[in-house]
């Protein structure tokens, strides 16, 4: 159980079998970083690394910013990029 807690936030996604990465998306308004967990379909994790990899993509070239929801919530990919 102990090991659990350290990874409390990816924990679940290992029991449930789902592939996760978290990815980091730049700096909050106070210079703190933002980091975006996807998490895949089972058994989809190339289609993860894709999705993540494009997203780093577009936040870095195309200067796309993340708009962090609530603390604890969850938005579909499209409604947290914008530019």
């Amino acid at each position: 159980l102990t090991m659990y807690l350290v990874d409390v936030y990816t924990t679940s996604l290992n029991l449930a079998g789902l592939p996760g990465i978290s990815i980091p998306v730049g700096n909050s308004s106070k210079g703190l970083p933002i980091g975006l967990q996807l998490i895949g379909k089972p058994f989809e994790e190339t289609e993860l690394l894709q999705t993540a990899a494009r997203v780093e993509e577009l936040v870095s070239s195309r200067g796309l910013r993340i708009v962090p929801p609530k603390a604890g919530s969850w938005l579909p990919l499209n409604m947290l990029i914008q530019s």
